[in-house]
């Protein structure tokens, strides 16, 4: 199963490597400090109600721009790290630093996003979006467990400082964890006084900084881009023409299956195009083919409860979407089990109706997962989509 990460998840790093001025002429090999600018240019598009229901249905194969502001970059950590001629298996922290950014725009509000570097040396740079909705360390309490909500990036990666490579492995087991039926992130009912939940992003890319060899090299400039790490879903209930049962009402809506934890960092990851591949633009997104989620980790649901303002009596012409502002791990299903979506009918017996195990094994990253669920006269079935749409029909008939 091929999934496409969205536009609404492709956020473009652009990395503008600039060589400062110095006594010695360019070409002489030396390696002089560079200066970086890192632009972060987020194509936001326009934000829908954050109270509205439904995201659009597009079926034009396009990538999706974020709904609302907690899919937008509210923070960006850059980590870069520097594998100079010294211990390699101890390379340095070359710099660490949190920039708070504008999430209606992707600008920096507080930085200029300009780093002075080393040149002729190879580095990895580390971009974490969001980090303090990571609920990344589960710490037990006298009520069970409670989550600490950010990996403390500072004093483990401290500018300047030589960092072992059993550190920077640290980075790649940062995992974002979730209680068994809940959310990682749940905007769905926010006062107008409650903090918005972020979505965690994050990439890491190398980079070899060349001595400029020529007036040429004076300018280097690099393209990267930042994933969110999480899924979201959404439904759309519609009745078939021969449905005869009118005054049940749908109460709520189950996603079963679904990872408890994920990586932050994406880990075995495929591309395709490649990450690294130079004649592939960032802005046109790329398919993740493969990707790894960790060893051991449990599976269970999320209920979505739908608004009880909403009108969602079963009747003809029924046409109802359902886009929660929730946001869960991604997640591949154990050998031996199986995504379900089950839909809960008040007024009828207060009946679950599971489906059939729908035909998909996998729900990568930055995922946009559309459920269209018919109510037919026998039996109900969920149609699903991976976004951007590719018209797959998975007919995951629920067993009733």
């Amino acid at each position: 199963m091929i999934h496409k990460l969205q536009k609404f998840g492709c956020l473009l790093a652009m990395l503008t490597v600039l060589l400062s001025g110095c006594t010695q002429d360019v070409g002489d090999g030396v390696k002089r400090d560079v200066t970086l600018d890192l632009e972060v240019v987020v194509n936001n598009g326009a934000f829908s109600n954050p109270s509205g229901t439904r995201a659009p249905f597009t079926g034009d194969g396009t990538f999706e721009d974020p709904v609302t502001k907690g899919e937008a970059l509210r923070m960006l950590r850059v980590i870069i790290i520097r594998y100079d001629d010294g211990d390699q298996d101890k390379p340095v922290v070359e710099h660490n630093r949190l920039v708070m950014m504008n999430p209606q725009t992707g600008t920096p509000l507080n930085d200029n996003l300009r780093f002075r570097i080393k040149s002729g040396e190879k580095k990895r740079i580390y971009l974490f979006g969001n980090e303090d909705y990571t609920r990344c360390e589960k710490i037990p309490n006298s009520n069970g467990f409670i989550y600490s909500s950010v990996y403390d990036f500072t004093s483990n990666f401290p500018e300047g400082e030589r960092v072992s490579t059993a550190k920077l492995a640290e980075l790649a087991d940062i995992k974002i964890s979730r209680n068994p039926g809940e959310a990682v992130i749940d905007n769905r009912y926010l006062a107008n006084d409650d903090p918005w939940g972020y979505v965690p992003m994050s990439e890491f890319f190398d980079l070899d900084v060349k001595a400029p060899a020529s007036d040429e090299d004076i300018y280097l400039k690099e393209t990267f881009f930042i994933t969110r790490s999480l899924i979201k879903c959404s439904f759309n209930f519609y009745t078939a023409a021969d449905y005869p049962l009118e005054g049940a009402s749908i109460a709520a809506v189950r996603i079963d299956g679904v990872a408890d934890a994920c990586w932050y960092l994406p880990k075995g990851v495929v591309y395709n195009p490649a990450k690294d591949d130079v004649n592939v633009s960032a802005s046109s997104g790329r398919e993740i083919t493969d990707f790894q989620t960790p060893a051991g980790v449990t599976f269970s649901g999320f209920d979505y409860m739908l608004p009880p303002d909403r009108d969602t009596e079963i009747k003809q012409g029924l046409d109802l979407s359902y886009s929660p502002l929730v946001y869960l791990p991604e997640s591949k299903t154990p050998a031996d089990g199986n995504f379900t979506v089950s839909v809960l009918l008040k007024d009828a017996g207060n009946n679950w109706l599971t489906s059939k195990p729908l035909q998909i094994r996998e729900l990568a990253r930055n995922t946009h997962l559309k459920i269209n669920i018919e109510l037919r006269s026998t039996s109900i079935a969920p149609v699903v989509t991976l976004l951007p749409y590719t018209g797959v029909n998975l007919n995951p008939d629920f067993g009733i």
